[in-house]
């Protein structure tokens, strides 16, 4: 059972009227942005969980703030306010809560975008007055320095996932594709050379690799030798991104090899779509002291090539007993991972782990 928590509802703290402005939707529906909606996703899974009490005063309570950092700053100005003063806002808000003085190590909310050091997209730029005035903060990654975290503690809850529609049958399916890769090929940071290793992937019929730009005509040398070798130039069309989900269910391993993280959004989509993640450093995702990700996952080193790679998880999809074995597991771990499913009860335990270490007897 997840822990009781208490949601405020003041619109300066809850930030779940941004729906009525204007530039909500588009953004919403961007597939470009989908990924930094998980603090929708959070509020949406709370707003009738069994856990949430109408009583602030109880012991032992959590208490959720419901800003929508990232969706608030991307839609700026709405109902005469702007980013800058909404942020202002619920900081003085929370600041003459009662329940704030009282508990403030008790708080917590849900970033769930990135975070550069530049300036505008540092995320203590983006929450101004309310960096560090909740005391926890769920994060795509939990380590992170100060002024990317948002609060003195921190956990981490997985990106927002999306599965075939039919997934039901789907699982029933033969899957025809090997292995499958949908994004760029030049990336920095952690996943540099291994997201290169696939601009030399073998041109095999079951091997589906969809090179897409970050930018429109912006390849950058590891796609473009992908280019040269296929005979062809390619574009960031929204038609490969749409067919993701279809592809990861007819995929048997779907290639996450890190990118600028170790831990993407493709990571999770193939867990949730039963695709076997092939990643390529240590991958310690959301909720980790539950889920076995080692256990559904292949690991490759970014010095092997992509041949030997090709060829190893033919061997592995040829052992029917462990494929079986992983799938079962991505079957039996996938509602954790997922927003309209236990993904909120998880994060409320992970929320209360953060506040008190080893969970502070909270029982399942």
């Amino acid at each position: 059972m997840a822990p009781r928590f208490y949601m405020y509802t003041s619109p300066q703290l809850d930030h779940s009227w941004l729906r009525s402005c204007a530039a909500f939707r588009p953004l919403h529906e961007a597939m470009s942005e989908e990924l930094n909606f998980a603090e929708i996703g959070l509020y949406d899974g709370l707003v009738a969980h069994p856990s949430r009490t109408a009583d602030p005063s109880g012991a032992d309570l959590l208490y959720y703030v419901p800003i929508w950092e990232y969706t608030s700053s991307r839609v700026g100005s709405c109902r005469n306010t702007t980013h800058k003063q909404r942020m202002s806002m619920a900081a003085q808000e929370l600041a003459a809560s009662p329940h704030w003085r009282r508990s403030r190590d008790r708080h917590f909310f849900v970033s769930s975008a990135y975070s550069l050091f530049s300036t505008p997209e540092r995320l203590a730029k983006r929450l101004g007055p309310m960096h560090d005035v909740a005391g926890v903060v769920g994060r795509y990654k939990s380590k992170l320095p100060a002024q990317s975290r948002g609060a003195p503690r921190s956990f981490a809850v997985p990106y927002p996932v999306h599965a075939v529609a039919n997934r039901t049958s789907r699982a029933r399916a033969p899957r025809d594709v090997l292995a499958y890769f949908s994004g760029s090929l030049d990336v920095c940071c952690t996943g540099k050379r291994a997201r290169c290793l696939l601009a030399d992937v073998p041109l095999e019929p079951d091997v589906v690799v969809n090179s897409v730009p970050r930018q429109a005509g912006s390849s950058g040398p590891c796609a473009r030798r992908y280019e040269k070798r296929v005979q062809r130039t390619l574009q960031a069309a929204p038609e490969l991104r749409g067919n993701d989900d279809e592809l990861m269910g007819r995929s048997v391993f779907c290639l996450a090899f890190a990118g600028d993280n170790c831990i993407s959004q493709r990571f999770y989509n193939a867990l949730v779509n039963g695709c076997i993640p092939v990643v390529s450093c240590g991958v310690t995702g959301a909720f980790h002291g539950r889920i076995p990700y080692a256990a559904m996952t292949i690991r490759i080193h970014d010095r092997q090539n992509m041949t030997e790679i090709v060829r190893m998880l033919r061997g592995v999809n040829a052992d029917a007993a462990r494929i079986g074995a992983m799938r079962r597991l991505m079957r039996a771990y996938a509602p954790l991972l997922r927003y309209d499913a236990a993904a909120p009860s998880e994060v409320l335990v992970e929320a209360y782990g953060a506040i008190a270490p080893g969970g502070g007897g909270v029982a399942r």
